[in-house]
């Protein structure tokens, strides 16, 4: 997805970060926190923000963000469909290696068989062009982080008979 198509993108170029990282605060605008309700289904995206750094790991490629993103969501319950707001507070992270290439380019084999290999950078998503997108990481982990049977505190489902 190119960046411009993305709901809430905040580039990072990490061609040359210093050996102790760059810190990073980010928050989405009200245009942005709408456009990422409409992606993730919920009713609103009141506020998202985050915060943490990048710095390289190990060897020459590999960058790792570290952070935190907050968000406040209104969600319908599942039980009384009413709207409820929820807090999100997650942990962000990610690594981030330019040796890593598509996964799915050569995804199936001659008898059109399903095939996906695993090496040692299975963990790793690509690092294109010495540039990672922050704000696509945090609404990915929000999306990971949000609850898909929502219940209101307190909601309990009565079967009738």
């Amino acid at each position: 997805m190119s960046a411009s198509a993305l709901e809430f993108s905040r580039p990072i170029d990490v061609a040359n970060l210093p050996a102790e990282g760059r810190a990073f605060a980010i928050e989405a605008s009200a245009s942005e926190c709408a456009r990422v309700t409409t992606r993730l289904g919920v009713l609103a995206v009141e506020s998202l923000h985050a915060e943490g750094s990048v710095r390289p790991q190990g060897r020459v490629g590999v960058v790792r963000l570290d952070g935190t993103l907050t968000a406040h969501v209104r969600q319908s319950c599942v039980v009384t469909l009413e709207p409820f707001d929820v807090t999100v507070t997650a942990a962000l992270e990610r690594l981030y290696d330019a040796s890593v290439g598509d996964e799915w380019a050569d995804a199936t084999d001659e008898q059109g068989q399903l095939v996906v290999h695993i090496g040692p950078d299975v963990f790793s998503e690509p690092l294109v062009d010495a540039r990672i997108d922050v704000g696509e990481a945090v609404v990915e982990q929000l999306a990971l982080e949000l609850d898909p049977y929502p219940r209101k505190p307190g909601a309990i489902f009565a079967a009738t008979s």
